[in-house]
């Protein structure tokens, strides 16, 4: 079950119209800042992982997965580290 945070901080890919099904880094950073992570360094390497196709933007489902990797580190009980590339198992499922 997604939490009702989860779902409210997705709701920004929502209300930017994402022109074409995608939001830029400026239109998706509010949503990302408001997870609680405060390392940029952590953000920027939220966005390289997320951002699977390379393109710039982030599709909903790029958009879903840089959110569930902020919830992943923020979680107190997880011993959760970004990885260095992107596991299979997290790869967008419309770009497997």
């Amino acid at each position: 079950m997604v939490s009702l945070n989860f779902r409210n901080r997705f709701l920004p890919f929502l209300r930017n119209n994402p022109e074409d099904g995608v939001l830029s880094g400026d239109s998706a950073r509010p949503a990302l800042l408001a997870t609680g992570i405060e390392d940029m360094e952590q953000l920027f390497k939220i966005w390289e992982l997320s951002d699977y196709n390379g393109d710039g933007m982030l599709d909903k489902e790029e958009f879903a997965l840089a959110l569930y990797l902020c919830e992943r580190l923020k979680d107190p009980e997880d011993d959760f580290e970004l990885p260095e590339q992107l596991p299979p198992n997290l790869v967008p499922p419309a770009q497997r």
